[in-house]
Formats: C-alpha cells, sequence, structure tokens
C-alpha cells in the first residue's frame, strides 16, 4: 500500500525544484502569483513557509497540489517487505505522477 512521509520543510526548495522541473524561472512565478521575488530567496534561507494565501497562488500558478509544495511527497510504492516492485518517490510532482501512473499501469499489464 502507499504511504505518504509528510515534511513539513523546504517549501521554497520544491517551489525551485518545480520551477526547475517546468523551465521557468523565478521571475515568472513571482509576476505570475504577485509576489515580489525576493520572497523566494529570504524563503530559501530562513526555510520558511509563506502565508496560506501565498501559498495557494504559488501552487496554482505552478498547476501542482498545495499538499506537495507544503509536505513534498515520499510515496512507498509496492510492498518493502516482500521487496517486490518497491520505490520511494521524491522527484517533483510530475516525476512522482509518471512513476504513480506507470506503477498501476504496470499491474493490470
Amino acid at each position: 500500500m502507499s504511504k505518504m512521509k509528510r515534511n513539513y520543510c523546504g517549501f521554497w526548495k520544491r517551489v525551485v525544484e518545480e520551477l526547475e522541473y517546468q523551465n521557468k524561472e523565478r521571475k515568472w512565478l513571482a509576476t505570475e502569483a504577485n509576489f515580489d521575488v525576493s520572497t523566494i530567496g529570504t524563503g530559501l534561507k530562513r526555510d520558511g513557509m509563506p502565508h496560506a494565501d501565498l501559498a495557494l497562488k504559488i501552487a496554482r500558478t505552478l498547476n501542482v497540489p498545495i499538499e506537495f509544495l507544503v509536505f513534498g511527497t515520499s510515496f512507498e510504492i509496492g510492498n518493502k517487505d516482500s521487496g517486490y516492485n518497491y520505490e520511494i518517490l521524491d522527484g517533483t510532482y510530475a516525476e512522482n505522477f509518471n512513476k504513480v501512473k506507470d506503477y498501476i499501469n504496470n499491474l493490470y499489464k
């Protein structure tokens, strides 16, 4: 079964990783979500969380679930004890989505 490990730190790190994955710039995100671009650097240095309204704007702008940015994703696929198809997913949201989709598709082959 799947289990999510929650990591409450690293919001801004995940934002930057998602920007890199989407090949977008920090300035683009700041403009689209209407906040100062320096907020990203400050957030990275302090490993802080933005206010809820800004976090939601960022998630919507990046088109990812807010839970991904707030908690991160680290899903265990398969059964760790049996060693069958066991994998920990800790990439970007899109990478994880594709891995989970492939895993499910392979179950029915």
